[in-house]
């Protein structure tokens, strides 16, 4: 794929999962507080947050090595004054 825009926050670690759902499989894992990420969509409320998901690259592969932990992060694992995030494109695909 490629992406044209990305956006640099400061996150928590935690999985990436496979879609943007609360049950969705863990493909990555995320060990930086501060990741970049390449578009938002929607999907389940996670954790309290409200349903916006963001696209991004794990830093290690947890299952399925051919995603090469791309997946989602749900909102409330991002520190941002606003969801979805100001200036990252929908994800073209959502």
């Amino acid at each position: 794929m490629w992406f044209d825009h990305d956006v640099v926050c400061d996150n928590s670690r935690g999985d990436v999962r496979l879609q943007s759902f609360v049950n969705s499989p863990v493909v990555g894992r995320i060990h930086t507080t501060r990741s970049w990420f390449v578009c938002w969509k929607t999907g389940d409320g996670a954790s309290g947050s409200d349903n916006f998901w963001y696209y991004t690259q794990g830093d290690e592969v947890v299952s399925r090595p051919s995603t090469a932990a791309w997946g989602y992060l749900p909102a409330s694992m991002l520190q941002s004054d606003s969801h979805p995030v100001p200036g990252l494109p929908k994800c073209s695909w959502a």
